[in-house]
C-alpha cells in the first residue's frame, strides 16, 4: 500500500562504504596508544565452538553443536547439551529441548520429533522433559503441548494443550485441541471441534459450547454458533446475533471492532467495522482497514482515504499511498499523482504534495525526498535539514548520519548542522545514542565519537561487519579470534574454539 514511500523507515545498523582517507586520523598512532588496551585482569577463556550476544546479562554458548548458557562472568549457567535454551524473563527457569531441530513459533519452541523441559540455573529438573513445547510464563502460568506439529499442524488430534505453573504442576492437563492465552483470567478451549470458556484452574464457565469462539475484549466475546457470530457478555448473555454474512470478527478496541465478509463472486475479503450493539459503524465494502488513534484509514480500489469513528467520511478516497505517523505528530503522510505530503486527521493539508516521497516523524522530524535528494521538515513543514543530501538517516538521540556523495558522509544534527565530517574511510555504522560512529581504516574497524576522537583503535576484522554493544559487550573479531570487548576497549572474554 505504501510503495511510493521508499524511506518510511531507515535504519542507521546497515553497512554503508565509501573510500578515502582524511587528515583526521594523521595522529592516530597517538591516539591508539592513548587508548591502548589496559586489563585489569587476564581475559576469561572461553572453551566453545562459538558464542551468542550477551542479552540480559547471558549468552549461549554452543559445543559440538549443542547449546547451552553463560553469564557474564563466564560462568556456565546451563551445560552446552541442549538442541535450545530459552530463559524465562525475570525468573531463574530455562525452557530446555533435545531434540533433532528447534522452531521457535512466537514465544514458543516447536521441537521435532524431540522434548522440552523446565529446569532452574542450577539444571535441577522442575518439569521433566516431555512436552514438545513450553510458552513462557504469564501471570504464573505456561502454555504446554504435546504433539510434534504443535502451533504448526492444525490437524485435528495431532496435539493437545494445557497449561503448568512454575512448580511444574499441571494446573490444566494438555487435553485441548486448542488453547489461547488467558484475558482477564478466561480462556477459550476447543475439544471435538467445539469451543468453551475456562478459567485458570481448568474449570469450564461458559453456559454453551461453541464452533468458535475468540478472547473477551472489553469484556465483550464473540463466538459462532449455529453458523452465525454472536457478541455476547460475560455473564454468557447474547448482546447481538449477527448476520450470516460475516466471516470474522476481530477484537473490540475503543467500543469498535474490525470485522470481514467473502465475496465469493470476486473472491475477496471485505472489511468494516461494527459497534457492541453489533452495528455496522463502517460499512463491509473495503479492502482494508487500519484502525488508528481515533479514526481508520480505509483502501478500497488501491486508494485510501480517512473514516472517523462514527463512520463519517473525512476524506475522499483518493490517495495512493497513506502513511500514519505516530500518536505524538497527528499528521498523515499521503500520495496522490506521484506527489507526496502531510494532512492531519481533518483531511486538511498541512504539507503540500510537491515532494516524491515522505516517511515517518522521528524524534519530531520527517524524511523528505525530492529529485534524488533528501532532507528532513518539521511538523509545521518546514524544511530544517536542506535536502540536499543522497542519504539521510533518521534522528537517534538528535543526530543522524547523511552522505553528500559517493565518498563523503557526515554526522547532522537536527539544527542542520554538519557536526563531523566522516570523510575518513568506510564508514559502517553509527551507535549514536552513545554519539560514537564505526568505520575501517586499512581493512580494520574500529570506533570514534562525534568529536573525530579515536575510543577504539582500527584494530578489528571487517569479515563480519561492525561489532554492536549489547549489555555493555560486543562481539568483535580479532587477528581471526573472537573476543568480547567493553567500551573501553578492554578484552573481557576470548573464545578458544580450536579442537
Amino acid at each position: 500500500m505504501y510503495v511510493n514511500i521508499k524511506k518510511s523507515v531507515q535504519l542507521l545498523g546497515v553497512l554503508f562504504v565509501f573510500n578515502s582517507i582524511s587528515d583526521l586520523y594523521a595522529n592516530e598512532e597517538i591516539m591508539q596508544k592513548q587508548n591502548k588496551v589496559i586489563l585489569k585482569s587476564d581475559p576469561i577463556i572461553l572453551q566453545y565452538d562459538n558464542v551468542g550476544d550477551f542479552i540480559n546479562g547471558f549468552a549461549e554458548v554452543y559445543k559440538d553443536k549443542k547449546v547451552g548458557l553463560i553469564d557474564k562472568t563466564g560462568k556456565e549457567i546451563i551445560s552446552p547439551k541442549y538442541t535450545s535454551v530459552f530463559k524465562l524473563k525475570d525468573d531463574n527457569l530455562m525452557v530446555v529441548c533435545t531434540g533433532k531441530e528447534t522452531v521457535l513459533f512466537g514465544t514458543h519452541f516447536n521441537i521435532l520429533p524431540n522434548k522440552c523441559g523446565l529446569i532452574d540455573n542450577q539444571e535441577n529438573i522442575i518439569v521433566d522433559f516431555k512436552y514438545n513445547t513450553i510458552g513462557a510464563f504469564k501471570n504464573g502460568l505456561a502454555q504446554v503441548c504435546i504433539g510434534n506439529n504443535c502451533y504448526l499442524d492444525k490437524g485435528k488430534n495431532h496435539h493437545k494443550y494445557g497449561y503448568i505453573d512454575k512448580t511444574g504442576k499441571e494446573i490444566i492437563p494438555a487435553q485441548y485441541d486448542c488453547m489461547s492465552d488467558f484475558i482477564d483470567g478466561l480462556a477459550v478451549a476447543c475439544i471435538d471441534d467445539k469451543a468453551i470458556f475456562i478459567d485458570r484452574t481448568g474449570k469450564k464457565v461458559s453456559q454453551s459450547t461453541y464452533d468458535t469462539a475468540n478472547n473477551f475484549s472489553e469484556n465483550i466475546a464473540s463466538v459462532r454458533k449455529d453458523g452465525k457470530w454472536q457478541l455476547i457478555d460475560k455473564n454468557w448473555k447474547t448482546i447481538a446475533i449477527m448476520p450470516k454474512k460475516y466471516h470474522h470478527i476481530h477484537d473490540f478496541e475503543n467500543g469498535l471492532a474490525l470485522v470481514s465478509i467473502y465475496q465469493k463472486d470476486i473472491d475477496k475479503f471485505k472489511k468494516g467495522v461494527i459497534n457492541k450493539k453489533g452495528k455496522e459503524i463502517i460499512p463491509t465494502e473495503y479492502d482494508s482497514i487500519q484502525r488508528r488513534n481515533g479514526f481508520f484509514i480505509v483502501n478500497k480500489d488501491k486508494k485510501s482515504g480517512i473514516v472517523d469513528n462514527k463512520g463519517k467520511q473525512v476524506t475522499p478516497i483518493q490517495y495512493e499511498d497513506f502513511i500514519y505517523t505516530s500518536d505524538e505528530i497527528d499528521l498523515l503522510g499521503v500520495c496522490q499523482n506521484n506527489q507526496c505530503g502531510f494532512i492531519d486527521k481533518t483531511g486538511k493539508e498541512i504539507v503540500p504534495l510537491k515532494y516524491d516521497s515522505v516517511g515517518n516523524f522521528v524524534e519530531g522530524f520527517a524524511l523528505v525526498k525530492k529529485n534524488n535528494k533528501e532532507g528532513f521538515i518539521d511538523k509545521n513543514g518546514k524544511e530544517i535539514i536542506p535536502l540536499k543530501y543522497e542519504y539521510i538517516g533518521y534522528f537517534e538521540n538528535g543526530l543522524t548520519t547523511a552522505k553528500k556523495d559517493e565518498n563523503h558522509w557526515v554526522i547532522v544534527d537536527t539544527k542542520g548542522n554538519e557536526v563531523l565530517d566522516i570523510n575518513t574511510g568506510n564508514f559502517y555504522s553509527g551507535d549514536l545514542e552513545y554519539k560514537e560512529i564505526w568505520i575501517e581504516k586499512n581493512k580494520k574497524l574500529g570506533l570514534i565519537n562525534i568529536k573525530g576522537e579515536q575510543i577504539i583503535p582500527c584494530e578489528y576484522d571487517t569479515n563480519y561487519g561492525p561489532p554492536k554493544f549489547i549489555d555493555g559487550l560486543a562481539k568483535a573479531r580479532l587477528n581471526g579470534e573472537w573476543v568480547f570487548i567493553d567500551r573501553m576497549n578492554n578484552i573481557i572474554m576470548k573464545i578458544n574454539n580450536k579442537k
